[in-house]
């Protein structure tokens, strides 16, 4: 993924980081803003974490044993994240998102939220947001 971003081919986009099933990437330094969406100020208000995956994984595909792995690879690095910048284990909604506040989303609800027509969809409707949190929860 992380050389799919620099490739050829690239979305003219960015990431923080890129995980899989077995490493982190980092492919822009936390000091400087990642092209993750298409709005400046969530852009530099944010740290961007793209999984290996696609927004239209099941739940069975959520929780097989490379998403599983993949989840627990990400949560360690989100947990990290989140006390070096004191941000609060949840995962915000549309209306959070536009009032500025802090915490856990995806690309889909900065489209959702912006109503972004042909934004982001992803993570995808089936991402296991509660046990991801609380696998960032285990890793604090």
């Amino acid at each position: 993924m992380a050389t799919w971003f620099a490739g050829p081919s690239s979305p003219q986009a960015s990431a923080h980081y890129c995980v899989d099933d077995a490493e982190v990437y980092n492919t822009v330094l936390e000091a400087n803003t990642a092209w993750a969406v298409g709005d400046f100020k969530f852009n530099e208000a944010s740290i961007s974490i793209e999984h290996a995956g696609s927004a239209s994984q099941t739940p069975a595909q959520w929780d097989d044993d490379y998403s599983n792995a993949e989840l627990k690879v990400s949560a360690k690095l989100a947990a990290e994240i989140a006390k070096r910048y004191n941000i609060p284990l949840i995962h915000l909604t549309a209306g959070e998102v536009n009032d500025g506040k802090s915490g856990f989303i995806g690309h889909v609800d900065i489209t959702t939220a912006q109503k972004i027509k042909g934004g982001h969809t992803d993570p995808g409707p089936n991402f296991p947001w509660a046990k991801y949190l609380a696998l960032v929860k285990e890793n604090l």
